[in-house]
């Protein structure tokens, strides 16, 4: 009788493992060839993690991921890629970005991430809300409306402010800091403009500082708060090389992987404020290439916030303190993995030295 209970139960792990492999099979060979049989490249996929494995296990950030995956498609205008079982696509030619995010914006309107108003109100909120609920609301915070917010969109909006707004200005200033004890030749130059304000420091001037703004930019060129844009296709749409992107595709521009490209950013490494020049840039910036607060009708609406907020912030720190490297501060810097928002691996040490002047 023992014999043949574990005969059976021996039976049933060799069917639970041929199961097992037949469904990793089945998803490797059918599911993770979709963008092959549709005849364009994809990326490395592995069961059940599909393309983002590295970012799930916590080995790499989702910047680096997504960079990753534009980097195997050079040479090619998209390339399709997977979200655990689901198939999604990047988009790598700045043109076809110009098309999704602007130009046919109709195509692309939503992002298809987590919103629910009734069971989770504080999810409902600008950058999560689809369709005609998105329009409404943007309107209604863009504009001079008398229509009134309702108490629960009013919550989700604050939760967005403090979850986008903090996080994103406090993790810019800290990168910019972090450049400017890397390199204090720069750092240099940017005291002298803030000590031009003769401790003056407002919304207003800091408005008209050209090197301040260089380096700003800089900063966000290396360091996009945001790493990736996300768009759902509401509606087939045909891009100009005749590869049709079908209703419910998820499309990503990775913003990461396009600032640190060589093609467009030479050095993409090398901190250089002087791409940002407006009078004799290192370089051309070509349109599309520079994306950190994303384009077109969902570009970020704290915006001007976020700039005037990291501004002040830096300004008002480098006015009385020369940023130095600590004893422990990690060269290169990590981007931390855990976080779908561009942010130093276990924080940032630096060192902060009282100016005489």
């Amino acid at each position: 009788m023992t014999e043949l209970l574990g005969s059976t139960w021996l039976n049933y792990l060799v069917a639970i493992v041929l199961l097992i492999i037949s469904i990793l099979v089945f998803i490797k060979v059918h599911i993770y060839s979709h963008w092959k049989r549709r005849g364009i490249i994809q990326a490395n996929a592995s069961p059940p993690w599909g393309s983002i494995k590295n970012f799930v296990l916590g080995r790499t950030s989702i910047a680096e991921v997504f960079a990753e995956i534009y980097k195997q498609g050079e040479g090619h205008p998209i390339i399709g890629f997977y979200s655990f079982l689901s198939p999604a696509l990047v988009i790598r030619e700045p043109d076809y970005m110009k098309r999704i995010l602007v130009r046919d914006y109709d195509h692309f309107s939503d992002r298809g991430i987590y919103s629910n108003r009734k069971i989770d109100p504080l999810s409902y909120h600008l950058f999560s809300t689809d369709g005609p609920h998105h329009k409404e609301m943007r309107y209604m915070l863009s504009t001079d409306t008398r229509k009134p917010l309702s108490l629960d969109e009013i919550a989700a909006q604050t939760f967005l402010f403090i979850l986008g707004g903090h996080e994103t200005s406090s993790a810019a200033i800290c990168f910019l800091l972090y450049e400017m004890a890397l390199n204090p030749d720069i750092q240099a130059r940017l005291h002298e403009e803030i000590d031009t304000m003769d401790g003056n420091i407002n919304y207003d001037n800091i408005k008209e500082m050209e090197y301040l703004n260089m380096v700003f930019n800089e900063t966000l060129r290396k360091y996009p708060a945001a790493p990736t844009l996300i768009r759902l296709c509401v509606k087939d749409y045909m891009l100009p090389n005749g590869f049709l992107i079908k209703k419910g595709t998820q499309v990503m521009v990775p913003v990461y992987g396009l600032h640190w490209d060589a093609k467009y950013f030479p050095q993409p490494d090398k901190f250089d404020p002087e791409r940002f020049s407006p009078k004799a840039p290192t370089h051309q910036i070509q349109p599309f290439t520079f994306l950190p607060f994303g384009e077109g009708p969902r570009y970020c609406i704290g915006k001007r916030f976020g700039v005037a907020s990291v501004k002040l912030g830096v300004t008002s720190i480098l006015s009385k303190f020369r940023i130095e490297l600590a004893e422990n501060t990690k060269i290169p810097m990590k981007i931390e993995s855990k976080t779908f928002i561009t942010n130093p691996y276990k924080g940032l040490t630096l060192k902060l030295v009282a100016r005489n002047t």
